[in-house]
């Protein structure tokens, strides 16, 4: 491989291992994780990721959060998907693992911090221009997923 590519691939892998530790460490604080939605705000309503109101972040929302690029998050979630053996292209995989019944909080932290073992083979396997994406920035805006819950769940979160 070449040197260039082999910095790219190095950068690459660094930005990914610092969204997963970044995000176990958003979640370590108390009353910070939530299930349901990717961000709520202090009134447990829904927020964009991102939003300046945001107090809870769920698995993939936390991804969201701390990632410096579109690609950052997407790679992270990959590594997350790989080690649980979820699909790797679908990011819904992992919001329904996230927010089945009965997942607790150390389970995420846990997965946060197993998942850096899938790094190398995640980055390296990916196409060039997300690898790019990666280890170059590119800022990309980085939009919150689509809302994910059921309209019984939307009602009861509601509350």
């Amino acid at each position: 491989m070449p040197v260039n590519q082999d910095l790219a691939l190095t950068a690459a892998q660094e930005a990914v291992d610092k969204v997963l530790i970044r995000a176990r460490d958003l979640l370590c604080a108390t009353g910070v994780w939530t299930q349901g939605a990717s961000a709520r705000d202090c009134f447990g309503k829904w927020v964009a990721t991102r939003d300046e109101g945001a107090v809870q972040w769920s698995l993939d929302g936390a991804l969201w959060r701390v990632a410096d690029t579109v690609a950052d998050a997407y790679l992270a979630g990959m590594c997350i998907r790989k080690l649980l053996n979820l699909p790797l292209e679908d990011p819904t995989a992992l919001w329904a693992w996230g927010d089945a019944p009965g997942r607790t909080l150390d389970s995420i932290r846990r997965v946060l911090g197993q998942a850096r073992s899938q790094i190398p083979e995640i980055v390296q396997g990916r196409t060039v221009s997300v690898t790019r994406a990666v280890h170059v920035h590119v800022p990309v805006p980085l939009e919150p997923p689509p809302a994910r819950a059921s309209a019984p769940q939307r009602a009861r979160a509601a509350r």
